[in-house]
């Protein structure tokens, strides 16, 4: 197994909690907005979501305050927890929306299933780290 694998840095966990609470406020901004935005209810939506998922994968790939050879074999373990997690997610999707009549992958967008992917990572990070 290789030595070290190659992360980001720490800061970029406190720059991700930043890009998180910036993707919560536009979330939250067209809420208590008396006036009209520059861009829909539903175009924000996505922009917000997209900043959170964004700022999640850049926390799933930065290094913790302490890095050694445990918790990178705990977070390897979590990456293909979560590799398998999401493929059979997809899968299923798949199978049911052709059964149901809605079409390949219909049910759920690119951002929902990314959302779900760093959402199992990280609880099955915490639950690896604690449990071992």
């Amino acid at each position: 197994m290789q030595k070290e694998l190659k992360l980001l840095p720490n800061q970029f966990v406190k720059i991700s909690i930043g890009l998180i609470i910036i993707g919560l406020a536009i979330l939250i901004l067209p809420l208590f907005s008396s006036g009209e935005l520059l861009l829909s209810r539903h175009t924000w939506v996505i922009l917000s979501k997209s900043i959170i998922v964004t700022a999640m994968l850049l926390i799933a790939i930065s290094k913790s305050k302490v890095e050694d050879e445990r918790t990178l074999r705990i977070r390897l373990y979590a990456f293909t927890a979560t590799f398998l997690w999401g493929t059979s997610v997809a899968v299923l999707d798949a199978i049911t929306g052709v059964v149901s009549g809605e079409g390949f992958l219909a049910s759920t967008s690119v951002l929902d299933h990314s959302f779900s992917l760093f959402f199992f990572y990280f609880i099955y990070l915490n639950f690896l780290k604690l449990s071992k």
